[in-house]
């Protein structure tokens, strides 16, 4: 829906709401090994809208939009090998909720008739905003070991749980939620040059959903049982909340109700500039053929140390001990996982030269 306020300013409403089936790639629990669907299988719930305004004033034109868009009863999967249990492992969320929202902006400025430019703006959010349900899938493991593998035992009324990822809050990973970017444009003749900075921040680690199982906290001794009451009747806890915030965990009070879940705090990465630049032209030959050349620089300030994404290792930081089916932490791994992802890097310096002949 659009509305012209006059022939140079004009807003746009655009509203949909949609229901799709999961992907079958996540439809299953284990797809190399078996053909059973995933539990609390539904239709995918994605709701969006967005606003825009457009403009010219002279020689400057631009838009700014906003958007927001709610995703309900999506399904994700991860699979791993699992060095601690020796086999391959699957491990799908369902019931996963997110929240995307941000403000989009560009401005182009044509200074004069060879010169002109350019301004990009995005600064938004995404994030999970529930603890989605979680099964957990060895290869080769026999249905009654699943159904224990897939609940956690309550630390107060000893009944089981459902087995969660502890994702709320956690952003979505390995892409800048905000960018910037500046830039011009010049041309003479046949040639022409262009050059831009481009600032990124806010650059997540995508968090491993295998490290923040509520099973997995209960194991790491980061389920805290309430040891009484402060001075306002809420339950108080033997653990600082900084430090639960810091490496996650469930709180219950004295009757086993769930207080508060944290997730473990998910890196984020230091913000950088890139620069880049093309020089380039364009060639009219005879008989309707013409000859392009175009030198493209990346990273001309060679900023190598700019992590652009990265994911967290499954792997505990902790050896693991086995007595009738129930896992209890051990020693500490000399190498910390958890302090160790891996990291994608910009690549440095680099170019390209393109020639293209039309004939």
């Amino acid at each position: 829906m659009a509305y012209y306020l006059t022939r140079n300013h004009r807003f746009a409403l655009g509203l949909s709401a949609a229901s799709q089936a999961p992907l079958s790639r996540n439809a299953f629990v284990a797809p190399r090994a078996q053909n059973n669907f995933v539990n609390n299988l539904t239709n995918e719930d994605i709701y969006d809208a967005d606003l825009s305004y457009a403009f010219r004033f002279g020689n400057v034109v631009g838009k700014v939009s906003g958007y927001y868009a709610r995703f309900g009863r999506q399904v994700e999967q991860t699979a791993f090998y699992n060095d601690q249990q020796s086999t391959f492992t699957y491990l799908t969320m369902s019931n996963v909720e997110k929240l995307h929202y941000g403000v989009e902006a560009a401005l182009n400025w044509q200074a004069t008739t060879n010169l002109s430019f350019q301004v990009l703006a995005s600064v938004g959010d995404a994030y999970y905003t529930n603890n989605p349900y979680a099964q957990v899938s060895y290869e080769g493991m026999n249905p009654a070991e699943l159904e224990k593998l897939n609940s956690v035992v309550n630390p107060v009324t000893k009944q089981a749980m459902p087995l969660r990822v502890i994702a709320k809050d956690m952003r979505v990973g390995n892409t800048p939620l905000t960018a910037l970017s500046f830039g011009a444009r010049y041309n003479l003749g046949q040639w022409f040059f262009e050059a831009s900075a481009n600032y990124y921040d806010r650059v997540y680690v995508d968090f491993s959903p295998y490290r923040r199982l509520n099973s997995t906290y209960a194991g790491d001794g980061h389920f805290y049982t309430a040891t009484g009451t402060d001075g306002a009747g809420r339950p108080a806890f033997d653990v600082a909340q900084a430090d639960v915030k810091r490496d996650g965990g469930v709180l219950f009070d004295a009757q086993g109700q769930e207080v508060a879940s944290y997730a473990a705090a998910q890196e984020k990465f230091k913000g950088g500039i890139m620069i880049d630049a093309s020089i380039g032209r364009f060639i009219r030959l005879k008989h309707g053929r013409s000859l392009s050349i175009n030198l493209s620089l990346q990273n001309i300030n060679n900023n190598s140390n700019l992590r652009t994404g990265g994911y967290e290792q499954n792997r505990s930081d902790f050896y693991y001990r086995e007595s009738g089916g129930v896992y209890t932490k051990g020693e500490g791994k000399a190498y910390k996982f958890s302090r160790n992802s891996k990291y994608y890097y910009a690549n440095a310096f680099n170019f390209f030269l393109n020639l293209g002949f039309k004939f």
